[in-house]
Order: C-alpha cells, then structure tokens, then sequence
C-alpha cells in the first residue's frame, strides 16, 4: 500500500502548499490510512526553510492562482464531506472512517476532545525548547476546518 500512489497531489491545485492537507487527509482516511498524533515527539521535522531555497522564494508565486487553488480545496471538502464528490476518494465513505469524529457540520462546532485527537489536551503542551519561529499551523488548519464547515 502506497499513500502517494492511493492519493497523489491533485495537479488542479497550483501554487498551493497550505491548504490541501483537509483535502489530503479526507481522501487518505477513505482508503483506510489512520492519523493520530503521539504525545511526545517521534521524529524531528525541520520547520525553518532558511538554509535552503523554496519554490515560493524561487520565483513569483501567482497570488490569484493560490487562491483560488485554497477556494477550489475547500470546495472539494465540502463536497465530499457531503457525499457530492467521489473524485479521489477511496472505497469507504466518510461515515465509515473516524475523520470526522467529534465533529459537527450542522451545527458548525469541534468538540474540545477532537481538538486534542481524543487525548490529554495537557500533553500537547509546548516546551520551551519547542517553540518555534512563531507560526501557529494548527490554529491555522482550525481556521481552515471551521471555514469549511461554515460552507457545508
């Protein structure tokens, strides 16, 4: 089994970098591949891109075109939580798989216990030493989450 191979990038997404990880993990959860999030860290990930040229300081980056991709990748969720959109999607449905536990599109509302992964909200605490250079990529998937809900 092969997540790149279950659920490639979509290409109709250009200039895109944050922004898909709904859509991503939404077509991820149908073919059956489970998150979580372990209380302590397992592997280092190297947020800083300082040391190293990226695309989005390379070359112009089209601001319009990211925009829309981030619009068009909302749409796409919202669709396929509603069930109007099979594109990409695996063999199970939504309603077979946890991504939306403690999650309520009606009623436009996460439960505390969601927004933890189920667990302590207490072991997610940052220490000192793992504060970063102060971008907060979880409020702003939050964010992203509740925008889509306020369009289901």
């Amino acid at each position: 089994k092969s997540s790149m191979k279950d659920v490639p990038y979509d290409d109709n997404l250009p200039e895109l970098f944050f922004g898909e990880e709904l859509s991503m993990a939404l077509r991820l959860s149908s073919y059956g591949y489970k998150f979580f999030a372990p209380p302590e860290s397992v592997c280092y990930h190297l947020w800083s891109r300082d040391h190293r040229p990226t695309f989005q300081n390379t070359r112009k980056i089209n601001i319009d075109s990211r925009r829309t991709s981030k619009n068009r990748s909302i749409d796409i969720v919202k669709n396929q939580l509603l069930g109007h959109n099979r594109e990409g999607m695996g063999p199970m449905s939504i309603a077979d798989t946890n991504f939306a536990k403690g999650v309520d599109f009606v009623n436009h509302t996460i439960s505390k216990e969601a927004r933890n992964g189920f667990l302590p909200g207490h072991i997610f605490e940052a220490k000192e030493s793992m504060i970063s250079d102060g971008s907060d990529t979880t409020d702003e998937l939050y964010d992203l989450v509740m925008k889509v809900m306020k369009r289901v």
